[in-house]
């Protein structure tokens, strides 16, 4: 009997086992779906962030292309003035020539080629110019402008401005051009006041080529106003005029016309301007002496 009940309880205990595992078998089953699931979303997921990071990784491969071009610019630690071995550039000319030629020369020190964009200037009388426009890493290359003086003497300067592609700033060129003229005056201007009007100056004229020429006339003054005296400091190169003004020199301006044999006819005619002004205590611009004062007369008075 006793047996019997243990079989009948121990068949009771399995069978609800049994029952317990029945009702459980879908929640596990579930339960087993949900990583099955949640792989599947992930693959999902990850499938759909590939192109993303297709993308990124091709824009990080380009930025080093991008930065590549920009580093011969942007972070070269030269200034684009280092491509020049100087920038100034001095002549000394002769008086006859018309037309002169001032050269810079440079280098492209950079991993990249170095192009002239353009050049500027102040003024018609200097204009730029170059043979080869675009110079490789390592070339060197000339800058020329041509140089009008015109009328112009002793000590020019001029600037020009390049500018190259990819460089903000532009580099100036200067030249400096010393001028001679064949008769150097050593002064165009003197004056006197009219209390010392009788003080001596002197014009020293030299030649500027080291050529020899003459005085051949001084003209210009009104006469009895001035006395001048010429005399040769060195035979042919130097020459020296003492100006004094008389007693009775007008007030005013005047201009001395000092005529030479140059071979230069801008030399041919030098002038020097001559002022006599008034001082503190000067004589009446008329006369040119002190104006007495009228006294007037004494009335006799009878005793």
């Amino acid at each position: 009997m006793f047996s019997s009940c243990a079989v009948v309880n121990t068949n009771c205990l399995q069978l609800e086992r049994v029952d317990r595992l029945q009702s459980k078998s879908p929640q596990g089953n579930q339960t087993r779906q949900r990583p099955q699931r949640s792989q599947s979303r992930a693959e999902e997921s990850s499938f759909s962030f590939r192109p993303r990071l297709r993308f990124l990784a091709a824009l990080l491969a380009f930025l080093p292309i991008l930065h590549a071009e920009e580093a011969p610019v942007k972070s070269s630690p030269k200034g684009i003035e280092t491509a020049f071995a100087s920038t100034l550039t001095k002549l000394k000319v002769q008086p006859s020539e018309t037309t002169i030629t001032a050269e810079w020369e440079y280098t492209n020190h950079w991993d990249a080629p170095l192009a002239v964009e353009r050049f500027e200037t102040s003024c018609g009388c200097l204009a730029g110019n170059t043979e080869q426009r675009i110079l490789e890493p390592g070339e060197s290359g000339k800058i020329t402008a041509t140089f009008t003086p015109g009328q112009h003497r002793g000590l020019l300067r001029k600037s020009l401005h390049i500018r190259f592609v990819g460089h903000d700033k532009p580099v100036e060129l200067v030249v400096e051009a010393s001028i001679p003229s064949h008769v150097e005056i050593s002064t165009q201007e003197l004056s006197w006041e009219s209390g010392v009007r009788t003080v001596p100056r002197t014009v020293d004229l030299t030649s500027g080529t080291g050529k020899a020429f003459t005085i051949t006339a001084l003209q210009g003054l009104p006469e009895n106003q001035f006395t001048l005296t010429q005399e040769t400091l060195t035979q042919g190169t130097h020459h020296r005029i003492t100006i004094t003004p008389s007693a009775d020199a007008i007030l005013g301006s005047h201009t001395l016309q000092i005529h030479t044999d140059s071979p230069d006819p801008r030399d041919q005619v030098k002038a020097v301007f001559l002022q006599i002004v008034a001082g503190t205590s000067s004589p009446s611009p008329l006369s040119g002496h002190p104006v007495p004062i009228p006294q007037a007369a004494s009335t006799p008075t009878n005793p």
